[in-house]
């Protein structure tokens, strides 16, 4: 199942132009006198630490404050960018308190910190996206292009009238 699908959703988006996420470090390193440090993974999945701000109208702010008081010790889901470029939803907690702006003209700001719990790692998937984009000269999309056509327009040429 889905993070959305088990968690109360937080459906307004944070503001991309104020968004730090501070990703978790998993790594220990151990500095020593003479060449390079030791490095070691420490603990798998630590948590990354997000600072968002929503830019909203009145019936928005009035939700983000109830939804606070709601959650504020509690998990929920919220759609956030990490490590890539797309929204995808996160498990969130909310960290310490908010701040609340009034912008004026009937515009509110909304300003928390979030501990966000980061996806699994498809080291194998990793690899493979590291391989082509090597193999292709960082123009991963004539790679992509390449599999379209062949799902779209050579699979269904060669199976011909087999509806598969």
């Amino acid at each position: 199942m889905a993070i959305e699908d088990d968690l109360p959703q937080l459906i307004l988006c944070p503001l991309l132009e104020n968004y730090n996420v501070d990703i978790g470090n998993d790594v220990l390193s151990t500095q020593y006198t003479n060449g390079p440090p030791r490095l070691r993974l420490n603990n798998v999945g630590a948590p990354h630490q997000i600072s968002v701000t929503f830019r909203h109208k009145a019936q928005h702010h009035d939700y983000i404050w109830k939804f606070w008081e709601l959650y504020k010790v509690k998990p929920f889901a919220m759609r956030l960018i990490i490590k890539g470029t797309t929204m995808k939803w996160f498990q969130c907690y909310f960290n310490g308190m908010p701040k609340d702006s009034v912008l004026g003209g009937n515009v509110f700001e909304f300003s928390t910190n979030l501990i966000v719990i980061p996806k699994p790692v498809d080291l194998e998937l990793a690899a493979t996206f590291v391989y082509f984009y090597e193999q292709t000269g960082g123009d991963i999309s004539g790679f992509m292009n390449q599999l379209e056509k062949l799902v779209n327009e050579d699979l269904p040429d060669a199976l011909g009238s087999l509806n598969a």
